[in-house]
């Protein structure tokens, strides 16, 4: 991969339909790669993270692009907007962002003036993250994780502004016992969706939250109204 570039998988607009920024128009940069699954079909049964049984992101290929590239699209995309947002998801983001290029790219998008989000499995903590307005971590317990021999020790970014956990999880109560200690400023349940419309596990995600004071239930409400 050539230094000065970083592997964009798509830029597109849509409304940020999940966590405590729901509603909010933003444009989504999703970095290609991510240290859980090779997000190929044929990779499914080796991914070292669960989350390879089921993500419905692609996010395996993708296109080199420089920084001036991708500030160009993001202007493109939001001419006229007052209040701009930059989502940087995956995959997983920050693989490519604790790069030069991926802080060249935080600093760029600062500068005129849009407000940086974040969304992570929360397996890299980086001083890039510092340049982050929003935080979203969403741990995935890892194939070898069995609920009598819970471990979450591969999560080492346990800050932020919202944690997203999917459900259901392999993980046991225990270890959403242990999420809440994290410092967040929210903190969800979103069912898993394994129809393609959002719909799937809502009644896990409203139980799980009836037993866990201070947790919410985040539905993937742009797929409900058929928004990328």
């Amino acid at each position: 991969m050539s230094s000065g570039k970083l592997k964009i998988r798509e830029i597109f607009k849509t409304v940020q339909g999940e966590g405590s920024q729901t509603g909010q128009p933003s444009v989504f940069v999703r970095f290609s790669g991510c240290n859980l699954w090779s997000g190929l079909e044929k990779g499914r049964a080796s991914g070292a993270g669960e989350c390879a049984t089921w993500c419905d992101t692609d996010f395996a290929s993708g296109t080199l692009l420089s920084v001036s590239e991708i500030v160009d699209e993001v202007n493109k995309l939001t001419v006229g907007w007052k209040h701009r947002m930059v989502v940087m998801s995956g995959g997983e983001p920050l693989l490519q962002l604790k790069r030069d290029a991926g802080k060249k790219l935080c600093e760029a998008l600062k500068e005129i003036g849009v407000r940086l989000a974040l969304e992570t499995n929360g397996t890299v903590d980086h001083p890039v993250l510092e340049l982050f307005d929003h935080i979203t971590v969403s741990p995935k317990s890892l194939v070898s994780t069995k609920d009598k021999d819970v471990s979450w020790n591969h999560v080492v970014l346990r800050r932020g502004t919202d944690l997203k956990v999917i459900v259901p999880t392999m993980w046991s109560v225990n270890a959403i016992n242990e999420f809440c200690g994290w410092d967040f400023s929210h903190k969800f349940f979103q069912p898993k969706d394994i129809d393609g419309n959002g719909l799937s596990n809502i009644d896990v995600a409203v139980d799980m939250a009836r037993k866990h004071a201070g947790w919410r239930v985040s539905f993937q409400t742009h797929k409900y109204v058929r928004l990328p």
